[in-house]
This record gives C-alpha cells, structure tokens and sequence, in this order.
C-alpha cells in the first residue's frame, strides 16, 4: 500500500488568526484604559456582560454585583436611565 499526504498552505489561516488576536488586544486596551464609561450588554435580554473600569466607578457596583443579581439583568440607577426609547426598543428597530 501507498501512503497519501495531503498538505495544506495555512499560512493566510496564520496570518489572519494573528490579525484577529492583534485587532482584539488593541480593543481589549482601548476598553481598560478608557475614561469613557464603556459597557457592553446583550441587546435582547439587557444581561450586563461587560463593563470596563471607568464604567465600575461611575455605576458604584462591581461586575460581579451585578451579575449576581437576582434578574441578572443590567439595570442603570435612576439618574443615569436614557431617555425613551429605551436601548432595548433601538436594538431591536431594523434599520431602514
């Protein structure tokens, strides 16, 4: 019997596993390092998923206080609420 090789030129699959590593660092320091409030939560459930350390010291709780919470659902204190329409409603609008 024969043996077969097969082989492949991965190097495009590299390069692009090394881009997307590269893009997500700069994102993930862009994130930390902001004086912006930054954060991030599931358009359909309102679930807090992310919050970077500006946004920790305006909001008073921690990440893990909030997902912690009994509804598990990022809720903004009172004086920080949006305006109508909520966040939830615009995520939901398709575009037109």
């Amino acid at each position: 019997m024969g043996a077969a090789t097969i082989a492949r030129d991965i190097s495009d699959q590299k390069g692009m596993q090394e881009a997307l590593r590269k893009s997500e660092a700069n994102y993930r320091a862009v994130f930390q390092t902001s004086r912006d409030a930054i954060v991030v939560a599931d358009a359909h459930t309102g679930k807090l998923l992310d919050a970077n350390p500006a946004a920790i010291a305006l909001l008073g709780r921690s990440l893990g206080e909030y997902a912690a919470s009994i509804n598990r659902r990022f809720i903004l204190p009172a004086r920080l609420q949006p305006p109508a329409p909520t966040f939830k409603g615009i995520a939901m609008t398709p575009e037109r």
